[in-house]
Formats: structure tokens, sequence, C-alpha cells
């Protein structure tokens, strides 16, 4: 928990508090100006801090249209419902700008003009189709070693009568024509083996991060095919109960209070919840999904399926509730409407 990629992690707070707003409708007041500011300052230091936390500023533009369309029921007009929607993104599209502006006035130029200002995402689309044991065996591709994907662009260019060690080069100095060289490569995969790369995502990528859930949550031994990277030791785990347990005795506890508090309303009258915990554990698997589904990577995805899996329980809670209680009401109408004269 203390690996630098968990620190997406911290993120998650100040997007679920951007996505209540939107959903509650909130108008432009001083004070939801305020929150939703500070919501969004927070959002683009983690982004800063780790920018594979891109889908969360993503999800909030995606909260846009999925909204509209889920608040058409409202009684507010269509453009009055889209302006309360829409000044939240506004500000963290701000916000974002403003980081950018930031590190052009601060940041070394160097750090622009070789490509050092996004994150290399050809490279870990590259490693992450490694998961692919044909893939891998064919480009001699792991996920474990970013040194082979270096290898790889270097044989490349030998083959074009390059100096080889150009690759290694380009990585460590000039990432534009590294960044251009893999995703070259990448682009080959796809045209020439589609059917792989889907099989790739479709199955083995999320087989791998089924793998990778299992053994965070004790059921299965540490596996080098799986990520390679061990939380604690196994001994050091059992002895301090070091286990991803989403339903534990405290978790139901909690719930069990959170069921006995929140309103009593049907599926249909709670969607907004739904439709919020299923971005966000949309959006954070695409991550290690389209990249290494490897567990340093996936800590938002093993937060945002907890927080998933607890609206869908609230939920369903409150929708049984409510229908059991509608017969009763319906049942005291009669004897009411007796005793009027």
């Amino acid at each position: 928990m203390h690996d630098q990629p968990f620190f997406s992690v911290v993120g998650l707070v100040p997007l679920l508090g951007i996505l209540l707003v939107m959903a509650d409708g909130a108008p432009l007041t001083v004070g939801s100006l305020v929150f939703v500011s500070c919501q969004a300052i927070m959002l683009a230091f983690v982004y800063h801090c780790r920018d594979d936390s891109i889908w969360q500023p993503f999800c909030v533009g995606l909260a846009l249209p999925v909204m509209f369309w889920a608040l058409r029921s409202e009684p507010l007009p269509a453009s009055r419902r889209l302006l309360r929607l829409t000044w939240p993104v506004l500000i963290v599209a701000l916000t974002f700008g403003g980081l950018r502006e930031y590190k052009r006035a601060h940041f070394n130029l160097f750090y622009f003009t070789q490509g050092y200002d996004n994150h290399p995402y050809w490279h870990t689309i590259i490693v992450g189709l490694s998961s692919n044991p044909d893939i891998a065996r064919e480009y001699d591709l792991d996920a474990l070693d970013d040194v082979k994907v270096i290898r790889l662009i270097g044989r490349r260019l030998k083959a074009r009568g390059q100096d080889e060690e150009l690759a290694m080069t380009w990585f460590n100095n000039d990432f534009t024509k590294y960044q251009a060289a893999v995703k070259e490569v990448v682009l080959e995969i796809v045209s020439k083996y589609p059917g792989k790369v889907v099989s790739t995502l479709v199955y083995y990528k999320p087989m791998q991060m089924l793998g990778e859930f299992s053994y965070v949550m004790g059921y299965r031994p540490h596996q080098l095919l799986t990520g390679g990277h061990r939380f604690v030791a196994d001994d050091e785990r059992q002895a301090q109960s070091l286990y991803y347990r989403p339903f534990g005795l405290f978790a139901l506890a909690v719930l069990a209070l959170v069921i006995a508090l929140v309103p009593k309303r049907p599926l249909a009258d709670g969607r907004l919840p739904l439709l919020i915990a299923v971005m966000m554990w949309g959006l954070s698997a695409a991550s290690p999904l389209m990249s290494i589904p490897m567990m340093y990577l996936m800590g938002c995805l093993f937060v945002t399926t907890a927080f998933a899996l607890y609206v869908v329980v609230v939920s369903l809670a409150s929708h049984v509730f409510s229908q059991r209680a509608a017969p009763a009401v319906a049942g005291t109408a009669p004897s009411l409407n007796a005793m009027t004269p």
C-alpha cells in the first residue's frame, strides 16, 4: 500500500465529491464553487504526482452526458440541468489547464521538448501486451522487464541499419523519439494480430487481474506469473491479517448501519449512486486493463470494486425494504377512508 502507484487512490475522494455535487444538481453558489474548486485542486495534485490517474478527470467528463440522461425526468428545464452539470466539469478543466501552465512556467524546457510531459503510455501498452504468451514469445516481452522493450526497439533499429544503442539513448534522453518507435511496434502488433490483441484484453488480462484479487484476498499463494510483486511475507500477512476483505465483520456492521439509516426507495429512484459506482469501477479497471494487470497498479480498482459492491448491496436492500413497506401503507388506506364522513 506504500508503493508509489497506489497514490492514485487518494484521487478517489475528490473525484467522488465532484460526482456527488453533479448528481445533486447543485447550482453554482459560493459554497459549491469553493467545494468543487478544492476537490479539483486535489484531483490535479494527484495527477501531477501520478499521471496514470488520468482516468479520474475523464470520469468527471463522462459524468456530464451520463447524468444529463439519468436526470431527464427531473422537473428542471434541460438548459438549467445542463448548466448545473457543466460548471463542475469546467472547474476541473480549468484546474488541469492551470496545472499545465504552472509546469510550463516552472519546469525546464527540456522536460517538454524531449517528451517527458506525458506518461509513457505506449511503453506501458506494449509491456501490457506481454500478458498474451504468444505476443510475449514472438517479441521477447516481459511484464517485469522494461529493458526488453528497449532491446526490441534496438533490434528494429539495427535491422534498418541504425545503431541499436540509440534505443537506450532515446529512453534516457528523448522520450519523443522513443515513444514514436514503441508506438510503431504497438500498431504493428495490433494490425498483424488483432485476434490476439482482443484475447489479451478480454481473457488474459482479466484472468491475471482476478489472480491479483485472489492473492491480495489471501485465497491463493503468490505467483510470479500474476505480477511478481509480493505484498508482504506470508507469515507477516497471517500475523497481522493483512488481507483485502471487502465483506469483513467491520464492513458488514457498517453496511447494516447504512442500510438502517438510508431512505428506503426503489432501484429506479436510486440509480445515480449506482451509475457513479459503475463509472468509477469501469474507468479504474481501464488502467490495469490497458497497461499491466499487477496489484501495484490496481489500487484504485481494489477500492472502487469494494465501493461498487457496497452501493449495490445498499441499493438492493433499500429496494427490498421499500417494496415491503408499500403494501402496509396501501393496506391502511381503506380504514382511513372509512373514517371520513
